[in-house]
């Protein structure tokens, strides 16, 4: 793997597009909320502070606009513009990891005593999981790039093309 792009890093922290599919079914099938995904047109008049269903809805919301346009960007990689595919790129490396670094801030106003309901506490725990998970998917991908750099360094990844010489 070449490493020539200075945000390639951040793009592979963006996760894969089955990565957001399977955490956007499991908070589907595991989270039970009766907010709207619609209420998030109207961005600006939400109160995160104390509306924890919505930072489940938002984080939903960005696991599916990522899957689609990592699909689309197949799609565009295929037919040659990559200037869709880059655009395709930077716009899921800041959505994702911007709402991520979002849900972090507001859970440090968040204590398992605010919420009253179970199912309160479960999108608490499920908002808890994203934020984990990202930082893990994130350490992975720098434990694979050492990996693949100490590897380049230490000439094991071009044994077959030193064959010849």
């Amino acid at each position: 793997m070449r490493l020539r792009e200075p945000m390639k890093g951040f793009t592979l922290a963006t996760g894969h597009w089955m990565f957001h599919v399977a955490f956007l079914a499991g908070s589907v099938l595991c989270i039970k909320t009766d907010e709207s995904v619609f209420k998030l047109l109207h961005l600006g008049e939400i109160d995160f502070n104390h509306n924890i269903g919505m930072l489940v809805m938002l984080v939903r919301a960005v696991h599916f606009l990522i899957a689609v346009t990592q699909i689309c960007q197949s799609i565009f990689r295929t037919a040659g513009f990559d200037m869709f595919n880059q655009f395709f790129t930077v716009l899921q490396m800041f959505v994702y990891q911007g709402t991520i670094l979002f849900e972090q801030q507001k859970l440090q106003s968040y204590s398992d005593d605010t919420f009253e309901t179970d199912e309160e506490l479960s999108a608490l725990y499920w908002v808890k999981l994203e934020v984990t998970a990202f930082y893990l998917y994130l350490a992975s991908a720098a434990v694979f790039l050492f990996y693949i750099q100490a590897r380049g360094i230490m000439g094991k990844s071009n044994n077959e093309a030193n064959k010849d010489r």
